[in-house]
């Protein structure tokens, strides 16, 4: 199945005024689908306007480059942060089991379920 990055909705079309006013539906999960997807539509209204089926319409795409911000937080991230929140992570999920096991040796949850048969 192919993917959908973008659809077009036009609903106002002059051709004897040219103006021509259309809705551009675009799929952020494709970096280029902001820019390439409504100059598709900008490149088919001015080959229909100007009677030019040969006309090209070219874009280009510059990003700004990354902000202090941005180079701040991927320098904080380091191995010691990973494996500090990966310990408290491992020792909670240990914590929650061995309590469930204590609970149940308190209880005598296991005693009644070996009656019970189960």
């Amino acid at each position: 199945m192919p993917y959908f990055y973008c659809g077009y909705q036009v609903y106002e079309c002059d051709l004897d005024k040219h103006q021509y006013k259309f809705y551009n539906f675009i799929n952020m999960t494709n970096q280029d689908a902001t820019g390439l997807y409504p100059q598709f539509m900008y490149e088919g209204i001015l080959k229909l306007a100007t009677g030019k089926e040969d006309l090209k319409f070219k874009v280009r795409n510059t990003p700004f480059p990354a902000t202090k911000m941005i180079h701040e937080r991927k320098s904080g991230t380091d191995a010691g942060t990973v494996t500090f929140i990966s310990g408290v992570a491992y020792a909670m999920i240990l914590t929650t089991i061995c309590g469930q096991m204590v609970e149940e040796r308190v209880s005598h949850l296991k005693h009644i379920q070996v009656i019970s048969g189960v």
